[in-house]
């Protein structure tokens, strides 16, 4: 039955946070390196230890979420997050945009600015507004439901989709 094994303390959480914090990139922000994956459940996992009154994250979450916001796996125009990163600095994106990383980075973006309002919370407000904005422009069917991914592919070319000219 829920509830009936042991209670999980606050050592466990602190180990956990320890170890995040271990693994954290400090020049890049996030977790990991090349192929580099958004961390959205990370980052809830870590304003909700915020949240709870744990302020050590902070630094770690708003270096995360302003280096991908900024980078190049945000699409600057459309407003959507791509799939990850090629590089380690969130630069090359892999142009594939999936409507599931979209839903939890707009989550996370959302819970940042009504944790941090005071702090940057016009930023991640905005972030979290062109996201959504994409999702209902770009992924909304015509039945009203949402495509799972919108392909980067334009007739069998890589990245095609999202090429511009400079004077775009």
């Amino acid at each position: 039955m829920p509830g009936d094994g042991p209670a999980i303390d606050d050592a466990f959480f602190a180990q956990v946070d320890d170890a995040l914090m271990a693994r954290f990139d400090q020049v890049n922000g996030s977790w990991g390196g090349a192929p580099k994956f958004p961390q959205p459940m990370t980052v809830e996992y870590l304003l909700r230890r915020m949240a709870s009154g744990v302020r050590a994250p902070g630094a770690v979450v708003r270096f995360t979420l302003e280096k991908m916001a900024d980078g190049g796996i945000h699409d600057q125009l459309g407003g959507g997050f791509h799939r990850y990163a090629t590089d380690a600095h969130w630069l090359v994106p892999h142009f594939e945009q999936m409507l599931y990383d979209n839903a939890q980075l707009a989550r996370v973006y959302l819970h940042a600015w009504a944790l941090l309002g005071h702090e940057r919370g016009a930023r991640y407000r905005e972030v979290a507004v062109e996201v959504l904005d994409y999702l209902l422009r770009e992924m909304r069917t015509a039945d009203g439901a949402f495509a799972a991914s919108q392909d980067a592919d334009t007739d069998g070319i890589e990245g095609l989709t999202f090429t511009w000219r400079a004077a775009e």
